[in-house]
């Protein structure tokens, strides 16, 4: 019960339905209660008549809470209906049957409600509770915090700094028998008077030395500045538990206790998912948003998913979510729940929520939260009462069975429906008219009913993972309250940037009606009305992520600006995608004016563009002097199969940039100072790229020149926090620049089908390099000095034909996984394999010139550690290598294009903890060994055979009986 929501609503619908009188002692009743419902809280764990009186005034707010929602969605048709000009009249908030009997039903259910308040207030008297002053009632929740989600974010970080700095003094006080005397710091860096000092150096021997215990109530103290707040902790019977055996519990409960109201029913709905379960933070706070629990204060300037996303960070700072996710750019976007975590959530919610794996159950009554998890098998039916399944607010099932009607699920806020064996979705769900969040995910159901756009009051919609669905109801508009709409955006997740339109389904049209969309993950062009991409140009609350395909069926410059992208303040990641069909006509001139008018809002953090047909980007991108200033947030640029582009636009001064991905732009054939922002002498001498991580080129059919910056001038730092470098199919690419500057931090690099002769100056100065990978450039000759790359895990040099000689390996000492094969030309192996004692993994082989396996004395000492060994063509053997046979840690062998080899040795018997053997392309390969050795490989579990045709006639069809018959997986191919 919010402060101030009740006031708000009651005083709406007095007003349209003249409820006034009956409504106003409504609202006077819930006030009168609200100031007891602190003490009722605090004695319920002891008086077990208070406990059910709570329970019963739980069960009459819910009551009043659909009656409110019963008038709002009624209020919610007409306006539908308005909007839509229906030809019969409407009476004024009325029901579409009998205006009468529905005044008369909410009027009865008013004075219902009104009367069990009164018995409920005056039960409340006879137990003595007492009354808190106006002061008090309000919860203590910041909310007059700024709703920028980085704004947020550092509010967070900061009191985390706060909150060390009294886990120190905890720690210490409660290591310390002679204790120091410092101040404890509250929250914005306020000193806190001596006194509290006394009571946290009595806290702090209560620790106990304990770290979790200090951390979780350093977290506490840190937001309380009241006396009685930290004489609240000192003297909490907490301390009495903390030392029985379990710390962890009771720790999360005084935790869990220290919340105040909303925050404590959100953290006791995430009860409503299992253990381990990955939770998604928008998912979870629509969740929250659906069951009510996320009401602005009067006045307030935040929207719900604001305070949602408060609560979040407020529970993951106390340690009650754990282990969060970010995104590309440090969103969180999910967590989880430990064990331990969730035993409380269910703990507290246990008269609300029920997860249901069986028929059998008791003790129904309250529930209003439930999840049926039958992993794959059925229930037959919902040992519920027709009364007790009215009462549920979140449905979520995966049972066929259930989910065949609604009828009687009328008070459900929240229905979720998983699983393949579901088909399709009743109609009776017209009926659940306070619905507010609809998921359905990974069902076979091919469409939502018509009646489902009669739920008004519905603000998410998902569906997901459900490959046959095809298309959403064309009056989806009539959801005026729509919020969240996901569909099936998963699908458009692609693989190396590529989208089949054909995956994306069409959304309904004239979807720019719902004003209220925050979320809408694509949006397909069209060229019908309805269709076009004006429709965008109404939803400027959309936020996170913005797909935009179809972008060659945009008329004209005007058109695009229609869409009125600039004005979109929340999205922070936006992909523009024009079809990548190579049949097309494409219009030059055309899309470059379009992309003129498709420039993005100013606080962009990602750039995606995508099949862009013009010859020369946005001037937006382009400008010589600020190269992309109005965009200094951005952190990520993809730019994607722009063929016809001839330059790139200048990125070297973006201050935030940490990847950048150039895939396919065939006619750029210099990468030079426009490219770093050189334009000028101000230009000299300044750090260009100064936060980029990833640079990746792929596919650059044109690229021929890449102009190194230490040659334009000698005083420039380039790229000084690169950690990852990929030049990938870039043939005609005669050099690569000097990596120098990125020296320090760089960790990968990689060069792919590339024209270079060598490797780019400065690779021996990168001593944290972890992974450096060179194949298929044919022009390579020569690899530089590696003996001071000691960070180096894994040295790839493979298909590069022309390289004669590999340096010494001898000072790489953390090596784990060499591959080197296909270098025909090279005439010996490196120096120094016996020195790498941490090899795990070996791939060799494809040498003309050499005549031999390394010698057993340099391999020798790799019997111990040595779990992958690929052996690649080796013309001048003819059987494997006798040194194989003592590497007795092998676990994975692959002999791949030996031509002469006929037979495997005997010997191959003694690869004990051998579990996957594998050919490929052993055109005379016939015999395996006997059925006695390969009877010695216990641990064999597959064995696989590609182009191996000799092997494959003798064995195939004739697997049972023959000395290969124990292998539990055998295939040949």
């Amino acid at each position: 019960m919010k402060d101030g929501s009740w006031a708000d609503s009651t005083e709406q619908i007095s007003l349209a339905w003249g409820f006034k009188e009956e409504l106003t002692r409504l609202r006077d009743s819930f006030t009168m209660i609200q100031a007891v419902l602190a003490d009722a809280e605090r004695r319920q764990v002891r008086e077990e008549p208070v406990r059910l009186w709570l329970l019963r005034l739980k069960d009459v707010a819910y009551d009043a809470d659909e009656v409110l929602d019963e008038f709002a969605y009624e209020f919610f048709r007409r306006k539908v209906e308005i909007q839509n000009q229906m030809k019969r009249k409407v009476c004024f908030f009325f029901s579409f049957s009998n205006p009468i009997a529905f005044r008369i039903k909410m009027a009865n259910k008013v004075k219902s409600i009104g009367d069990s308040l009164k018995k409920i207030n005056d039960e409340a008297i006879g137990f003595g509770l007492a009354r808190l002053g106006p002061g008090n009632t309000n919860p203590e929740i910041i909310l007059n915090r700024e709703t920028d989600s980085s704004v947020v974010h550092s509010e967070v970080v900061g009191r985390v700094d706060h909150v060390s700095k009294i886990v120190d003094l905890l720690l210490l006080c409660a290591t310390n028998q002679q204790l120091s005397v410092i101040p404890i710091v509250g929250m914005a860096g306020i000193p806190l008077p001596p006194d509290l000092e006394d009571i946290g150096r009595d806290i702090a021997k209560k620790c106990g030395g304990v770290p979790l215990v200090a951390k979780v109530l350093g977290g506490m103290m840190s937001r309380k500045r009241e006396k009685s707040e930290w004489l609240a902790i000192q003297n909490s019977e907490f301390w009495n538990s903390l030392h029985d055996g379990d710390e962890m519990l009771p720790i999360l409960k005084l935790r869990f206790d220290s919340l105040q109201s909303p925050l404590k029913q959100c953290f006791a709905y995430c009860s409503i998912f299992p253990k381990d379960y990955d939770m998604e933070k928008e998912d979870l706070i629509q969740h929250w948003m659906a069951e009510g629990f996320l009401q602005p204060s009067q006045g307030s300037n935040l929207v719900m998913e604001d305070i949602g996303n408060m609560y979040f960070d407020i529970l993951l700072e106390n340690s009650l979510f754990q282990d969060a996710e970010n995104d590309d750019y440090g969103n969180i976007i999910r967590c989880k729940m430990h064990d331990v975590v969730h035993d409380l959530a269910l703990s507290v919610s246990k008269s609300e929520t029920l997860i249901l794996k069986t028929d059998s159950v008791d003790n129904i009554s309250h529930v209003r939260r439930l999840s049926i998890q039958c992993n794959g098998g059925t229930l037959s039916n919902i040992p519920f009462s027709k009364d007790s399944v009215r009462k549920l607010r979140t449905f979520v099932s995966e049972n066929k069975a259930l989910c065949n009607t609604f009828v009687d699920f009328k008070g459900l806020r929240v229905l979720k429906l998983f699983g393949f064996t579901i088909t399709e979705l009743s109609d009776s769900i017209v009926g659940l008219i306070h619905l507010r969040l609809l998921h359905i995910f990974k069902t076979n159901i091919k469409a939502l009913p018509k009646s489902i756009t009669k739920l008004y009051n519905l603000q998410t919609l998902r569906i997901e993972g459900c490959y046959r669905f095809k298309d959403l109801p064309e009056d989806l508009i009539k959801l005026i309250n729509l919020r969240h709409i996901y569909f099936n955006h998963e699908l458009y997740m692609f693989t190396r940037n590529r989208i089949n339109p054909h995956h994306l389904n069409r959304l309904p049209k004239d979807l720019g009606k719902l004003t209220c969309l925050q979320t809408l993950k694509y949006f397909k062009v069209g060229q019908e009305a309805g269709h076009r991409i004006e429709e965008l140009g109404h939803l400027n609350q959309l936020s996170g992520q913005l797909l935009i395909i179809g972008l060659e069926n945009v008329r004209d410059k005007d058109e695009a600006r229609s869409a009125h992208l600039t004005e979109k303040a929340r999205i922070h990641e936006l992909r523009l995608y024009w079809s990548q069909n190579p049949n097309r006509e494409v219009n030059h001139q055309n899309e470059e004016e379009v992309s003129e008018g498709l420039q993005p809002p100013q606080y962009l953090k990602g750039l995606m563009i995508v099949g862009f047909g013009g010859n020369k980007l946005p001037s937006w991108m382009l400008t010589n002097c600020d190269a992309l200033s109005l965009f200094g947030n951005l952190i990520k640029i993809n730019l994607i199969n722009c063929r016809n582009c001839e330059e790139l636009p200048t990125l070297g001064h973006l201050p935030c940039l940490e990847v950048l991905e150039i895939e396919r732009m065939d006619n750029v054939t210099c990468i030079g100072i426009g490219f770093y922002g050189m334009y000028s002498d101000d230009s000299y001498g300044k750090t260009l790229f100064p936060t980029l991580q990833r640079l990746i080129l792929y596919d650059m059919k044109g690229l021929v020149e890449w102009k190194d910056v230490m040659e334009l001038t000698t005083t420039s730092v380039v790229f000084p926090c690169l950690e990852e470098f990929v030049v990938f199919e870039c043939s005609n690419l005669r050099s690569i620049p000097s990596i120098q500057g990125a020296a320090s931090l760089l960790q990968r690099l990689k060069i792919f089908t590339c024209g270079v002769e060598v490797l780019p100056t400065g690779l021996r100065s990168c001593t944290s390099l972890q992974e450096l990978s060179i194949s298929y450039c044919d022009n390579l000759i020569s690899i530089p000095d590696l003996r001071e790359l000691h960070s180096l895990t894994e040295l790839h040099i493979c298909d590069c034909p022309s390289l004669k000689s590999i340096p010494d390996l001898q000072e790489l000492h953390c090596l784990t996984k060499l591959a080197i094969f296909y270098c025909s030309k090279l005439t010996h192996l490196p120096v120094g394999l016996e020195y790498l004692t941490r090899l795990n993994t070996l791939k060799i082989g494809g040498f003309d010139e050499l005549d031999a396996f390394p010698s057993l004395s340099s391999i020798l000492h790799l019997h111990a550690s040595l779990e992958t060994l690929y052996l690649f063509g080796w013309y001048k053997l003819n059987t494997l290598p006798e040194e194989i046979q003592y590497f007795t840690a092998l676990k994975h062998l692959k002999i791949s294009d030996f031509e002469r080899l006929e037979a495997l040795p005997e010997w191959l018997g003694n690869l004990s903890s051998l579990q996957s053997l594998s050919f490929s392309q052993c055109k005379n390969l016939m015999d395996l060994p006997t059925a006695q050795v390969m009877g010695r490989l216990t641990k064999l579990e597959g064995l696989y055979a590609s182009e191996c045709p000799k092997l494959k006639e003798r064995y195939e069809g004739n697997i049972e009986g023959s000395n290969i018959a124990h292998i539990p997986h055998v295939s040949f191919y």
